[in-house]
C-alpha cells in the first residue's frame, strides 16, 4: 500500500477553496472545524488525517465524500466528481465508504498480481 499523498491533498484543497472563492474561515465553518485545522491540510502539517475529517472537508468543497482521501491516494484532483445536490447528504455516508473500500481492494489486487508476476518470471 502507498504512503498517502499530503501534499496533493493540500494543494487540492488550496485549488478548490480559490476555485470556489472560500476563505480558509468559511470553508473552516462549513465543515464544521477551527480554521487551524483547515490550514494543517492546507500545509500537510501533519502526517495522517482521518477519514471523516477528510470527508466533511471534501463535501465542504462540494466534492463527494471520498474525494480528499482518493487524492491521498494518488487520483488526479481535475476528475474528482461535483457532490450532486440532495444526493449524498441524503444518506449517511454507507455508500462512500464502500466505494472507497472497493476502490482500496482493487489496488490492493492490482499489487498481489503484480508480486505475483515477478515471482513467476
Amino acid at each position: 500500500m502507498t504512503t498517502p499523498d499530503w501534499q496533493a491533498v493540500a494543494a487540492a484543497v488550496k485549488n478548490r477553496r480559490a476555485e470556489l472563492g472560500m476563505k480558509q474561515k468559511e470553508l473552516a465553518e462549513a465543515a464544521g472545524f477551527d480554521p487551524s485545522t483547515i490550514r494543517n491540510v492546507e500545509t500537510a502539517a501533519r502526517s495522517s488525517y482521518d477519514y471523516v475529517t477528510l470527508a466533511k472537508i471534501s463535501t465542504a468543497l462540494k466534492w463527494l465524500p471520498d474525494a480528499l482521501d482518493r487524492i491521498s491516494k494518488g487520483a488526479d484532483p481535475a476528475e474528482m466528481e461535483p457532490e450532486v445536490p440532495g444526493g449524498t447528504a441524503a444518506h449517511d455516508g454507507s455508500i462512500e465508504q464502500l466505494a472507497t473500500l472497493v476502490r482500496e481492494l482493487q489496488d490492493e489486487v492490482r499489487e498481489l498480481r503484480r508480486q505475483l508476476e515477478e515471482r513467476t518470471d
